[in-house]
């Protein structure tokens, strides 16, 4: 057929029908404790701190339908006190699958909270695959702000309060 002529096609051969495909509404972001929280621990942070990170929890994250792009996430204090926690002291892991965990970002603990803001891309709960975000700290020492048998805690969404999705922004994203 010469360029920008019409002609007509008649196919032959078996049917040929595309792979089905099923579409839902909207996706789903959901959060647990991974199997990988650690239980109640002792750290002697002596009086200059810890150099070595303390891992204060772990949260199994699975997206469904889509992947879930989080612009935003913040852990709240629920023990101790910010003055327990060195400067970006609070820090904040992605495992994904097998893959060894990768550091997503630093933040401080501000009065009674550390919050995460990300680009686009930055953190991304990917669809169908395992993904656990993992919360490491570095403390002060007695001598820069801890008091002795103070007990600091991380908490992410309680669900007991009814402006618990201000914990986590995200979109969906292919």
């Amino acid at each position: 057929v010469a360029s920008n002529t019409t002609a007509t096609v008649t196919p032959s051969g078996s049917v040929i029908v595309s792979t089905q495909a099923t579409l839902g509404a909207s996706g789903t972001l959901t959060f647990s404790w991974d199997a990988s929280n650690p239980l109640i621990g002792l750290v002697a942070v002596g009086a200059t701190g810890t150099t070595a990170e303390k891992t204060m929890t772990a949260i199994k994250a699975v997206a469904v339908n889509e992947n879930a792009d989080v612009t935003m996430i913040k852990f709240s204090l629920t023990g101790g006190s910010a003055a327990d926690f060195a400067t970006n002291g609070i820090k904040l892991y992605q495992k994904v699958g097998s893959v060894a965990e990768k550091l997503i970002g630093s933040a401080d603990m501000i009065s009674t909270s550390a919050t995460f803001n990300f680009d686009p891309g930055t953190l991304v709960i990917e669809k169908s695959k395992t993904n656990v975000l993992i919360v490491k700290a570095l403390f002060n020492g007695t001598s820069n702000g801890v008091a002795a048998n103070d007990p600091p805690a991380i908490d992410f969404a309680d669900a007991t309060n009814a402006n618990d999705d201000t914990y986590i922004t995200a979109k969906g994203s292919s």
